[in-house]
């Protein structure tokens, strides 16, 4: 027969170090007719070689001319390994050179592909394509019957581990002659539970996980584990992902292995909203939006939404504009705003241009040159919003026409827009002209950058940066990237987010938004909000919306005094009327008195109400009136009088008064000298009388008291005897002389010294005066006897 060599090949689709099953014995020549041909396997004991295949290849032409499947499952003939073998018939196996075969899983895959007697490449088959390897034995014509090619040696666990040896009786199905087997050592090994997802509870940032205590294997000692990262079981877990590692080390080898786990903790609490109720008035459509801002009393900010699909429309200021003058990489100083800006969450009323291409909020904050910078970054410059960040240089010259930076604030309060403006500013060192503008937008906040032209290369940076450089927002392309422009409209607009346990929420969603006139009155308004675990939270409020009313004839305020002697004022002023385009309103009187009637002193409020389905607006002024009339004042005219008999007047009271609208009690009278005052005979004393009411009006009055010192004794006792009554009087008084004297005449003297009236008789004892035709106030009454002389006082009423 002719010689064979017999080649092997070891291949698999992974990289393996060992083989749990491989071709451990064969026999395929011998003298004389082939007998006892054979294939065997051996691996671990307890594998089921079900659906294993030989594949025999011809080496002629590399295409397969068998197939022969093995069946059952390995026994445990030596330390947990086992063999067994398929057997062909004579000359089932072919003598090559070369030939082979291939040993194929239950899967498919080739798991070794052996040759004898040289190499071949499968043609077909599951080895197409492969390569086989001589193992370096072989069998011929000369080889014994009953003999095969074998591994032998060990212990082993791997076809690597033995050699091949010929010429040795065969043992199909039994460990080999000289082979001897090694249990397969498993390493050591840590096995953690499987990472987990747990929600907190609502209303809690953290949850309480357990998890099992990891698993240790393998042929090693290891004295238990070691937890080196994370949270222990039952611990409390925050909000996020935790990651928990564990080591195990083999007392043996000293060799550590490790697993790790992950617990993720999901925010199970809804976002905080807390609503207010609001009031709206429709426009001149009847029509009104409201937004979550509106409705919502605890927004905070929530980052920034750019838009780039707006209208490019930047704004003419070259009149009116302020220059400002910056040299190559230079800051300005502290420019304002014109009105208060919030830039991410945070007030600013002054701002501050490079040369480089940005703005700025922060005082003492670099140029940034000489590129764009990348954002978010924490270096300076930060508090910023980048139009064309680069190396800018708008001091190389050629004003007016070209490197121009001048801003401008624009219109009226509560709209009014910051224009910030690089007009054909030079790339350093010269050309690439820059023409950009940056618009701040009053109450809104938002920023809006209109460039005409930005055609240079280079690393330009756009977007906006916060205080510290933690947050930005770049447009995209243009962060620290080659970019240009034309007629380009980018917008970054503030969002409003309420607070949550994940970081603030934008997600917010009110249930109606639009009012119009069906609207009219009070609607409860639903607003939720949705955090990104899907967690919700609501809150109602009540959104009254009024209509729109333009009243016309509403009075203003009116201001008024006082007639005289009376505590009121009759005042008159129109009816208003009222139209809206929700339909004609109903005007009712709601508060004050009607037109002509008297308003007493003080503050009245008159109010229009103008009624709409139910909803009023109001129409209202005031109507002040003060109290201008003086007190009046009981004043004497000038006095004559005469001493007592030590010589000396004693001073009475004239302080009596009255008001319109102030009571006797609460009118505040002074007199100067008091009541009471004694002076003496022959002197002229000026008495003052002031009277001061709630309103604070004063009256006066002076008048002078004449001690006459040529009246007698005899005048003081006539004083004394003469009494008159009623006084206060309204008509008739009655004059008593109860003296020795006999009177011979009587004058009535107002305060002014003018005597209305006068009587000569001789009374002896009573007679009468007619006061009915006077005026109300006060007089004096002079009686003149025959050597003696007074005057008595009366108050006429």
């Amino acid at each position: 027969m002719k010689k064979i060599t017999l080649l092997c090949m070891f291949l698999m689709t992974a990289v393996l170090s060992a083989q749990t099953v491989f071709v451990n014995e064969i026999h395929y020549d011998n003298s004389g007719t082939d007998s006892g041909e054979a294939i065997e396997i051996a691996g671990t004991a307890g594998t089921d070689v079900s659906g294993w295949s030989i594949v025999r290849y011809n080496g002629s032409n590399g295409n397969m001319y068998g197939m022969d499947n093995f069946v059952g499952t390995l026994p445990d003939q030596d330390n947990g390994f086992g063999t067994t073998s398929i057997s062909y018939p004579t000359n089932g196996l072919q003598n090559g050179a070369p030939d082979g075969f291939a040993l194929v899983n239950n899967t498919g895959v080739v798991v070794q592909f052996l040759s004898y007697e040289g190499t071949l490449t499968a043609n077909d088959g599951p080895a197409a394509g492969m390569t086989s390897t001589d193992i370096g034995i072989s069998e011929n014509s000369g080889t014994a019957a009953g003999t095969s090619l074998q591994l032998t040696g060990g212990p082993g666990s791997a076809s690597g581990d033995f050699t091949w040896v010929g010429g040795v009786a065969q043992s199909f199905g039994a460990v080999n002659a000289g082979q001897s087997f090694a249990a397969v050592m498993t390493p050591c090994a840590i096995s953690c539970p499987p990472s987990m997802t747990v929600t907190a509870m609502p209303g809690m940032t953290s949850a309480v996980v357990t998890y099992a205590d990891p698993t240790l294997s393998g042929d090693c000692t290891m004295a238990g584990f070691t937890q080196t990262a994370g949270l222990a079981s039952g611990a409390s877990f925050p909000l996020g992902a935790t990651t928990n590692t564990f080591e195990a080390v083999d007392e043996n080898t000293g060799a550590t292995v490790s697993c790790s786990f992950i617990v993720t903790v999901n925010d199970g609490t809804g976002p905080e909203v807390v609503c207010q109720d609001i009031t709206v008035t429709l426009d001149a459509n009847g029509e009104a939006s409201i937004g979550a801002s509106d409705i919502l009393s605890n927004t905070i900010f929530g980052g920034y939404e750019i838009d780039q699909t707006g209208t490019f429309a930047p704004i003419d200021i070259s009149s009116g504009a302020t220059n400002v003058s910056l040299g190559d990489d230079q800051v300005s100083g502290s420019l304002p705003i014109g009105f208060d800006f919030n830039f991410y969450g945070n007030d600013y009323s002054n701002f501050f241009i490079s040369s480089n291409g940005f703005i700025t909020f922060n005082a003492g904050t670099n140029s940034g040159c000489c590129s764009g910078q990348f954002i978010p970054n924490t270096n300076n410059p930060n508090n910023l919003i980048a139009f064309a960040w680069e190396d800018l240089d708008p001091g190389n010259g050629g004003q007016p026409a070209i490197n121009l930076v001048r801003y401008n604030t624009i219109g009226s309060a509560p709209n009014r827009i910051l224009v910030m403006e690089f007009f054909n500013v030079d790339h350093f060192p010269s050309g690439d002209a820059v023409t950009s503008q940056v618009h701040l937008f009053e109450g809104s906040n938002k920023i809006e950058i209109h460039t005409t032209a930005q055609p240079a290369g280079g690393s330009h940076t756009q977007g906006l940066e916060n205080a510290d450089g933690t947050e930005a927002i770049a447009t995209p392309g243009r962060n620290a990237q080659a970019w240009t422009v034309s007629n380009d409209y980018v917008s970054f607009t503030p969002q409003v987010a309420v607070p949550d346990n994940d970081g603030p929420t934008t997600d917010i969603v009110l249930d109606m938004t639009d009012f119009t006139c069906a609207d009219a009155g009070d609607n409860t308004v639903t607003v939720t909000a949705t955090d990104s675990n899907g967690n919700t939270s609501s809150c109602t409020a009540t959104v009254s919306v009024i209509p729109e009313v333009s009243f016309a004839n509403c009075a203003v305020d009116i201001f008024t005094g006082t007639g005289s002697g009376v505590c009121s004022a009759v005042i008159t002023f129109p009816t208003p009327t009222a139209t809206s385009v929700c339909g004609a309103p109903v005007i009712t009187q709601t508060a004050g008195p009607a037109s002509g009637s008297a308003f007493p002193v003080g503050t009245t409020l008159v109010e229009f109400t103008a009624d709409i389905n139910g909803v009023a607006t109001f129409c209202s002024f005031n109507v002040t009136v003060t109290d201008t009339d003086l007190p009046q004042l009981d004043c004497p005219g000038d006095l004559i009088v005469s001493a007592d008999d030590s010589g000396n007047y004693t001073i009475e009271d004239y302080t009596a008064a009255t008001d319109n609208c102030t009571s006797a009690s609460n009118i505040v009278t002074t007199q100067e000298p008091a009541a009471g005052t004694v002076v003496e005979e022959g002197s002229t004393t000026t008495v003052t009388v002031t009277a001061t009411d709630e309103a604070g009006n004063v009256a006066s009055c002076t008048f002078d008291i004449l001690v006459d010192s040529t009246l007698s004794v005899s005048d003081q006792e006539l004083s004394s005897s003469i009494a008159i009554y009623p006084n206060p009087t309204r008509d008739v008084i009655t004059v008593s002389n109860n003296s020795n004297a006999v009177v011979r005449s009587m004058s009535i003297v107002d305060v002014s010294g003018r005597v209305v009236f006068s009587k000569t008789a001789d009374i002896s004892t009573t007679t009468t005066l007619d006061f009915s035709n006077l005026a109300a106030g006060i007089y004096f009454v002079q009686i003149s006897a025959d050597n003696s002389q007074t005057v008595k006082r009366v108050v006429k009423q």
